[in-house]
């Protein structure tokens, strides 16, 4: 890593990578939504979804702060997160 640049391009390239396996994040993390919801019995937002899975990586971080994957994993989730919970807003 030389930069924080190429940190957030590498997350960016992670999001197209992954929409190519798994598709639309959209309905993924809605799917992901539903399912949170009936383990914890309240309503999960989509948006919600990959903040969740953002904490499971900063727990893992705090094992291992030199993990370059979990890093850019974390970024890519925040992204993803911010994106669906400012789309309805006009800002992403």
């Amino acid at each position: 890593m030389k930069s924080p640049s190429d940190i957030l391009r590498q997350a960016a390239d992670m999001i197209e990578i992954r929409g190519k396996q798994y598709g639309d994040y959209n309905k993924s993390f809605e799917i992901n939504a539903k399912g949170l919801g009936l383990v914890i019995d309240k309503e999960v937002k989509p948006f919600q979804s990959p903040l969740i899975l953002a904490i499971t990586k900063l727990t893992r971080l705090m094992h291992d702060p030199r993990n370059k994957d979990s890093w850019i994993d974390l970024i890519a989730y925040i992204a993803i997160a911010a994106c669906m919970a400012l789309k309805n807003k006009g800002d992403a």
